[in-house]
C-alpha cells in the first residue's frame, strides 16, 4: 500500500506538471511568436482538448486491457513530447507537439482513478484519491513556478525541456513502484458495445450531473489562474513573469483541501464540500476585483481553497458511483473536465482582450453560478459508497 500511494502520488504530480507547463508561460509566448493572448491560450488550451477527446478511447481501451500499462506509457510519452515542444522553431510547430502531448497523456488521469478505485479497500478510496489529488496539487505547484522562473531567468524552452526531463525520471520510478493489478476484472467492448456504455452512463442524471460541475469547475479554475498572470503583469501591478508565477505557490494548499475533503466525502458524500467550496470560489473571484495586491492575494487563497473542496468530491464521486466500467466513466468525466479547461480559458482570454478583467470575473461567475444550480438538484443526504 505505501508504493501503491507513493506511485500514484507522483502520477498525479508529474502528470499535471506536464499538462500545465505552458500556463505561467503564456504571456512569454504572446510576446516571442507575437500572437495575442487568446492565440497564446491554446499552448495549453490544445493540450487540455486533445487530452479531453482521448480520455474516453483510453478509458475504454484500460477497461479492456488493464490500467498499469496505460499510466506508465502515457506519462513516458507526454514527457517526450514536451521535450519536443522546447524545440519548436514556430508557434504551430508548438502546438502540434502541445496537441500531442494531450493526446498520449489521456492513459493518465481517468485511469489512476479507475485503477485506484479497483485496487484500494472501499474505506480507503476517499483518501487514496485525495492522495493523487494532493500530487496534481504539488506538480501544479512545481511546474508552473519552475517554468516560470526559467522562463525569466532563461528561457521558455529551457523550461518545458526540465519539466519533460522530470517527467521521464518519474516515469522510470513509476515502473518500480507501480503494482500490477489484483483486482482488475477485463472488459471486452465491441463498438456498438462501448457506445451503449457511454449512452446509459450519460443516461443517469446523477452521473451527468458530475460531469457538468467538472466541466464549470475545471474552466473557471484554469481561466482565472491563466488570465489573471497577464492581469498582473499588466499596469497598475505590471510585476515580472517570475513574480507572478509564486502565485501558482498558493496550490499548495489542495494537500491538506484536498485530504480534508476526501474524509468528508467518505464519511458524508460529496453535497457539503461540492457547495461549500464553490461558494468559497465565489467568493474569491469577486474579491479578485479590489485594485490592491494584498487584497487579490487573499481572494486568490479563498478561490484556492474551494476549487480543492469542490474537485476532490466530484472527481471520487463518478467511479464509486458508476455501477459498471468505471473507467468509461471516469473517462467521461474527465473528458468534460478537461474540455472545460480548454473552451473556457480560450473565453476567457477574449474576455480579457475585449473587457479587461472584469469580463473575466463575469464569464466565470456566470460558470460558478450553474455549479450552484447543479448542486440544488443533488440530494443533501447523499452518502458515500
Amino acid at each position: 500500500m505505501p508504493g501503491l500511494r507513493l506511485a500514484m502520488f507522483l502520477c498525479g504530480f508529474c502528470s499535471v506538471s506536464v499538462l500545465h507547463g505552458t500556463q505561467p508561460l503564456l504571456p512569454e509566448l504572446a510576446t516571442y511568436f507575437d500572437v495575442t493572448s487568446s492565440t497564446a491560450s491554446w499552448a495549453l488550451s490544445a493540450t487540455m482538448l486533445a487530452l479531453a477527446l482521448m480520455l474516453l478511447p483510453a478509458g475504454l481501451l484500460s477497461d479492456r486491457f488493464g490500467r498499469r500499462g496505460f499510466l506508465l506509457g502515457g506519462l513516458g510519452l507526454a514527457s517526450l513530447a514536451t521535450v519536443a515542444a522546447a524545440l519548436a522553431p514556430r508557434f504551430v510547430d508548438l502546438l502540434f507537439w502541445r496537441t500531442l502531448t494531450g493526446l498520449v497523456l489521456a492513459g493518465v488521469p481517468a485511469i489512476a482513478l479507475a485503477y485506484l478505485t479497483e485496487e484500494v479497500a472501499p474505506g480507503f478510496v476517499g483518501r487514496s484519491i485525495a492522495l493523487y489529488a494532493a500530487g496534481n496539487a504539488l506538480g501544479g505547484v512545481s511546474g508552473r513556478l519552475m517554468a516560470g522562473a526559467l522562463g525569466e531567468w532563461q528561457s521558455w524552452r529551457l523550461s518545458l525541456a526540465v519539466i519533460g526531463g522530470l517527467g521521464l525520471l518519474a516515469t522510470l520510478a513509476l515502473c518500480k513502484l507501480l503494482p500490477r493489478e489484483r483486482q482488475f476484472r477485463p472488459v471486452r467492448h465491441s463498438l456498438a458495445a462501448s457506445l451503449h456504455t457511454v449512452l446509459a452512463h450519460w443516461r443517469n442524471p446523477e452521473l451527468r450531473r458530475f460531469f457538468a460541475i467538472g466541466f464549470l469547475l475545471m474552466g473557471s479554475y484554469i481561466s482565472l489562474y491563466s488570465i489573471i498572470v497577464f492581469y498582473l503583469m499588466a499596469p497598475p501591478f505590471s510585476l515580472s513573469l517570475g513574480t507572478t508565477s509564486f502565485l501558482f505557490l498558493l496550490l499548495l494548499l489542495g494537500i491538506p483541501v484536498s485530504m480534508l475533503s476526501g474524509h468528508l466525502v467518505d464519511g458524508r458524500g460529496p453535497w457539503l464540500p461540492i457547495g461549500g467550496g464553490t461558494a468559497l470560489m465565489l467568493l474569491g473571484l469577486m474579491g479578485t476585483l479590489l485594485p490592491h495586491l494584498v487584497w487579490l492575494s487573499l481572494a486568490l487563497v479563498v478561490f484556492t481553497l474551494g476549487y480543492f473542496f469542490s474537485y476532490t468530491a466530484s472527481n471520487g464521486s463518478v467511479t464509486r458511483r458508476a455501477p459498471f466500467a468505471r473507467g468509461t466513466a471516469a473517462g467521461i468525466y474527465l473528458s468534460c473536465f478537461y474540455s472545460g479547461g480548454a473552451l473556457i480559458n480560450v473565453a476567457a482570454g477574449f474576455a480579457w482582450e475585449w473587457w479587461g478583467w472584469p469580463g473575466v470575473t463575469v464569464l466565470l461567475g456566470a460558470c460558478l453560478l450553474l455549479i450552484f444550480w447543479l448542486w440544488c438538484r443533488m440530494p443533501r443526504k447523499e452518502q458515500a459508497l
